[in-house]
């Protein structure tokens, strides 16, 4: 255990070393003209640090420096985290730093005995009090999507929204989110084979759906689904009205013995007269109507039996052999 805050107590002064470099580079430009890149981006670069983190560093080593010398004290003597003196300077603004350099010394008073959470609460409150003008104002910063490939082949897919933006992608996510979650639920009960995915997992495959849907062109309210149907309206067959089959005007007249105006030939008196068909009158095509189903008109099918009648022995013909068919008196083949 003393190993370890010897080891956090070195860290610290390390860490005031690093300070102090930093603000003296960073007053001399000395990045800028050596490499023609700011302090910060030079400092990422050659630590490996994320962006942020080397800003961060720069600007608190900057001010410790210039204008929260009992801090950096502090540090220097290992009294003191790093992180006290970056909340320190992301707490202060314009309107406040003077109060602040004032009370450098109440502020560092308070840090033994508490836990860092409670000191930065406290710090927060007494900024709110120095603070005539309020916090400042909360400005909407622009939404960012970060897409990334990793070398193994994954994608990295980072997103901040602010404002009405970030509610709006909240409730559009989740909702469908939601409607997956009760699909998964209801194949389950199907198949329990399959599972139910994590909300995490269907968080993700909602995304992926809402972007497929977005590419698409969909719009409106959910996605639409458009059927097209396409009828094709058959003629009904044309009904055959011709009746004249029993007027017997188209055949011969075998009664009168004259021949009708249609009639080929008369057949009573056996000349033949030339006459002139009649020509067909024409019937207007009927109009097109759409097939409407019917219900098929029942079939009866009758099976045909096959009767047979029994004749009694006693009227049934006699079968004659050729023994006992009776020879002519002059046949040669009668017996003598």
């Amino acid at each position: 255990m003393v190993a370890v805050e010897l080891v956090g107590r070195a860290r610290r002064m390390l860490a005031a070393a690093e300070s102090v470099m930093v603000a003296r580079l960073e007053d001399a430009e000395a990045s800028v003209k050596a490499r023609g890149e700011r302090t910060s981006a030079w400092l990422g670069r050659a630590q490996g640090l994320p962006g942020w983190k080397a800003a961060e560093t720069t600007r608190v080593a900057a001010a410790l420096d210039s204008t929260f010398t009992r801090f950096a004290g502090a540090l220097a003597a290992g009294e003191i985290d790093h992180s006290y003196c970056a909340a320190l300077v992301r707490a202060s603004n314009e309107r406040i730093e003077d109060a602040l350099v004032d009370l450098q010394d109440e502020l560092l008073a308070r840090v033994p005995g508490r836990r860092f959470g409670a000191w930065r609460r406290e710090l927060s409150a007494v900024c709110a009090l120095l603070d005539a003008d309020g916090p400042e104002p909360v400005v909407e910063r622009d939404d960012k999507v970060f897409l990334s490939e990793t070398l193994d082949g994954l994608v990295d897919l980072r997103g901040t929204f602010s404002g009405s933006t970030a509610e709006e992608v909240r409730q559009l996510v989740e909702a469908h989110t939601d409607r997956l979650v009760r699909r998964a639920r209801r194949d389950a009960r199907l198949t329990p084979d399959l599972g139910v995915p994590s909300r995490g997992v269907l968080r993700a495959r909602a995304v992926l759906e809402l972007l497929r849907w977005g590419s698409s062109g969909g719009g409106g309210g959910g996605p639409e689904t458009h059927i097209n149907l396409d009828v094709e309206a058959l003629p009904m067959p044309a009904e055959d009205t011709d009746t004249d089959t029993d007027t017997g005007t188209d055949s011969a007249d075998t009664d009168t013995g004259t021949a009708d105006t249609t009639d080929r030939a008369d057949t009573d008196t056996g000349t033949a007269t030339p006459t002139t068909r009649r020509p067909r009158p024409t019937r207007p095509r009927p109009t097109p109507t759409p097939w409407v189903p019917t219900r098929a008109p029942a079939v009866t099918l009758v099976r045909p039996v096959a009767r047979f009648r029994t004749i009694p022995a006693e009227r049934r013909p006699a079968k004659r052999s050729p023994a006992m068919v009776p020879l002519p008196e002059t046949s040669p083949n009668r017996p003598g």
